[in-house]
């Protein structure tokens, strides 16, 4: 499975995509925010498909 993303935001310039980057996550890039998320649904996942198994 992949998982992608396109940043729709073309037309804003760099500064401010960036500035509402780090706004909405905390100081992080977005990337960074994503790689995140993307780390907790995975072990989110891996969790109840365990569970699931074991039923």
């Amino acid at each position: 499975m992949t998982e992608s993303w396109t940043d729709d935001r073309r037309a804003w310039p760099d500064a401010v995509a960036h500035a509402f980057d780090r706004t909405v996550t905390g100081g992080r890039t977005f990337a960074e925010f994503q790689v995140r998320n993307i780390e907790i649904t995975l072990r989110n996942l891996k969790r109840e498909l365990e569970a699931a198994s074991r039923m």
